[in-house]
């Protein structure tokens, strides 16, 4: 016996599933950092071949995005006003050399010599991580 051809699932079908997988797609693109989302305008879609398009592509993006389970800290395990401890230092000596290898006005001007605190570390570990991610994303996009 032949095969029954598959038919696309959207093909004369009710216009409003594709346009609710799209959305439910979309939704979670936005999640994402801008350097992996898709570039396509998802609410601009106005056909399945497009929708088709836009599902294949979105599914490419969601497979290379790898979720990692953090688990929650142990209640009281962050002190802010905790001095630092040495690996935390040898981490900031290492933000600091990667800070001056940024263009000037991407630089947070933190002195991390004058950080005492786990606090003040945290403060300084999240403007050079969002920089790093941020500088990263440009850089996608230019090639």
């Amino acid at each position: 016996m032949p095969k029954k051809v598959q038919k696309s699932k959207y093909r004369n079908g009710a216009s409003s599933d594709w346009k609710e997988h799209v959305a439910r797609l979309h939704a979670i693109e936005k999640k994402l950092p801008e350097h992996l989302q898709t570039g396509l305008d998802a609410r601009s879609i106005k056909t399945s071949a497009k929708a088709s398009h836009y599902i294949k592509k979105a599914k490419t993006v969601f497979r290379k995005v790898t979720v990692v389970a953090v688990p929650k800290p142990a209640e009281g395990s962050l002190n802010k006003h905790r001095p630092l401890p040495r690996l935390l230092s040898t981490q900031l000596v290492q933000f600091r050399e990667l800070e001056a290898k940024l263009p000037e006005h991407q630089r947070t001007g933190i002195e991390v010599e004058t950080l005492e605190t786990e606090g003040q570390a945290a403060e300084y570990i999240k403007a050079m991580t969002a920089r790093l991610h941020n500088t990263k994303a440009t850089s996608k996009r230019k090639r």
